[in-house]
């Protein structure tokens, strides 16, 4: 029962020591604060944001694409989840009556409204005859099919729009 009574204490200092808070880093452990798991991230008067316009917004999480797609809003990270690389300027369109984000540099396609992967590496740089390269260069990075992050969208009664991160 001694054990068990000093294994507890342990864990009990250690669990509330400052260093595993976050808030203070002993120089030989690799701590670090994490971000807020829950935050709200002001992107601005939705006047900013017609229709088939996009806004980058900086986020802890990185850069997030907020855009308007037929007077519906979402927001998406800009970093592909193929190779991480941006999808700032990548095409947004409605497919299937679905709004989705197409990379530019390998043609996955992402639908808005839940990340999901409907097309993963389809040409290099949107060149029509590089399937068989994208292909193979498909296969490096994030998993097959990996989705991107999509976070929800907010509107205050003064039309102000937020990412709910």
């Amino acid at each position: 029962m001694h054990l068990a009574s000093t294994l507890l204490a342990i864990i009990a200092a250690l669990t509330l020591s400052e260093a595993f808070l976050g808030l203070k880093s002993p120089g030989h452990l690799p701590f670090r604060r994490l971000p807020s798991l829950a935050a709200t991230v002001p992107v601005g008067s939705v006047t900013e944001l017609p229709p088939g316009e996009r806004k980058v917004v900086d986020t802890e999480a990185g850069a997030v694409i907020v855009t308007n797609v037929g007077g519906s809003l979402y927001a998406v990270l800009a970093k592909c989840p193929h190779l991480g690389l941006p999808m700032k300027t990548g095409v947004i369109a409605i497919e299937g009556g679905e709004p989705t984000i197409t990379c530019k540099f390998h043609n996955s396609k992402f639908a808005l409204t839940d990340g999901k992967c409907k097309a993963w590496s389809e040409s290099v740089f949107g060149i029509k005859g590089t399937e068989g390269i994208a292909g193979f260069v498909g296969g490096f990075g994030g998993a097959k099919g990996s989705p991107a992050t999509v976070f929800p969208t907010s509107m205050s009664e003064e039309g102000i729009v937020s990412i709910e991160m």
